[in-house]
């Protein structure tokens, strides 16, 4: 009875080494459902080219840091150095784990949102440039910081000046005052939505600034701008709602 018991135990411990494998990173290669944080809606003051107006912002939650390479692999099934490749390019700018996903155009973005409904039976989306600004800027905790977080960049973002030319692990910058990481610098991120003047299907706004922008760039106000939804660059990456 004791040694059936013992081939018992082995073979549950031979089932769990292969169901929960390790990147390079030594980090569970198991799905990880983004990490949320909720927020409180309110009323945004807004400018789209010299047109100013108050929104509301109806609540919502928001990941804590940007889409990883882990998480982009484990909903995927590619990894970053597999999107480089699509993308035409041959240097990756950081790698592993807990580094955010790069070299993802619009569609994939929003291709990983689908499968990650698939996977949790939720409603994960990109956000749009009001929630993204609405959450950069602290929601209803806003202190009227320039970046996300703080009036000095340095505290909170990887740009130009420190970044050393590539991303870096997410959530390694100070949070802003709703405890997300990163939305200032790193990587720029997709949103859902484009200005009006624009070919809907086209273009997509792209918000935050990223490893390779200058401190004016960074700025909330000044971070956004229009890109192809086709476009994979280096410092180009996303986060996800869930309403």
């Amino acid at each position: 009875m004791r040694s059936f018991f013992n081939l018992i135990l082995a073979t549950v411990f031979m089932m769990s080494l292969f169901a929960c494998g390790s990147d390079d990173n030594g980090k569970d290669s198991l799905f990880e459902e983004p990490e949320m944080i909720y927020v409180k809606g309110g009323m945004l003051g807004i400018n789209n080219h010299d047109i100013y107006s108050n929104v509301k912002v109806s609540s919502f939650n928001i990941s804590k840091y940007e889409i990883t390479q882990g998480q982009w692999e484990a909903v995927m099934g590619t990894t970053q150095r597999e999107q480089m490749e699509s993308a035409g390019r041959d240097r990756l700018y950081g790698e592993g784990y807990n580094y955010p996903i790069h070299y993802v155009n619009c569609w994939e973005a929003q291709e990983f949102c689908n499968k990650l409904n698939t996977l949790t039976g939720k409603n994960y989306r990109l956000p749009t440039k009001e929630e993204w600004e609405y959450a950069a800027r602290g929601g209803e905790k806003r202190k009227g910081y320039t970046y996300s977080g703080n009036d000095n960049i340095d505290k909170v973002a990887w740009y130009n000046i420190n970044s050393k030319g590539v991303t870096h692990k997410v959530g390694t910058k100070r949070s802003n005052e709703l405890g997300i990481h990163d939305m200032t610098g790193n990587v720029s991120e997709w949103c859902s939505d484009s200005y009006v003047d624009f070919n809907p299907f086209d273009v997509r706004y792209v918000c935050g600034g990223g490893w390779g922008d200058n401190i004016l760039n960074c700025r909330i106000a000044n971070s956004y701008h229009l890109t192809g939804i086709y476009k994979r660059e280096g410092n180009l990456g996303f986060r996800v709602v869930l309403p």
